[in-house]
């Protein structure tokens, strides 16, 4: 007879989260296995039986932040005109980062080891958007990957400045202001 099942799948993401919480907080040695547990109203021995210990917890925050991220991006590409599914993939950026502001910390902050194929992974959506602009002869320049990395450290370096310097400000600002962005972005990067 198999053993009964002790620790199902929403205790294990809501000690990811608490912990991410914790992380992005005060970084990797503010991680308290004991305050998680607590705060995710369960022990410790629950900590080491679902993730081995605190490593085994770590790379489960980077792994799901990675997975969190790919998956909205690959959400946003629904295949219609390249400039829309940019637009799109910028928007579901910011707005990742915005409902998981303790994963985008873990996963941009450089408080926990990135999965190897982190980089590639998130950039791929990307990646295969601004191959489709170049396609229809719509990008300024001839290198798909400067310009989606491009594209990418400018989306990213305003969702950042927002997190870090103006978490409190109103939606519709924080909003309108990326939109800009995203706009002057556009305009930089594709032919009319």
């Amino acid at each position: 007879m198999p053993r009964p099942k002790l620790y199902d799948d929403d205790l294990r993401g809501r000690l990811i989260a608490t912990a991410a919480d914790q992380v992005a907080a005060g970084g990797l040695d503010g991680l308290s296995l004991r305050r998680v547990a607590e705060e995710a109203g369960t022990s410790t021995n629950a900590v080491y039986t679902v993730f081995g210990g605190k490593d085994g917890l770590v790379g489960a925050m980077a792994s799901e932040a990675q997975t969190s991220f790919v998956a909205a991006q690959l959400e946003a590409v629904a295949g219609r005109d390249p400039l829309d599914d940019l637009l799109a993939l910028g928007l579901a950026y910011r707005r990742w980062a915005v409902e998981h502001a303790s994963l985008y910390a873990v996963m941009f902050g450089g408080r926990v080891p990135p999965p190897e194929d982190c980089a590639e992974d998130g950039l791929a959506p990307l990646l295969g958007v601004v191959q489709r602009v170049a396609d229809a002869g719509r990008l300024v320049g001839e290198d798909v990957h400067a310009a989606a990395l491009a594209i990418w450290a400018a989306t990213h370096g305003c969702v950042a400045l927002e997190l870090a310097l103006w978490p409190d400000q109103p939606e519709e600002l924080s909003a309108r202001d990326f939109e800009r962005q995203l706009a002057a972005l556009t305009r930089a990067w594709i032919l009319a």
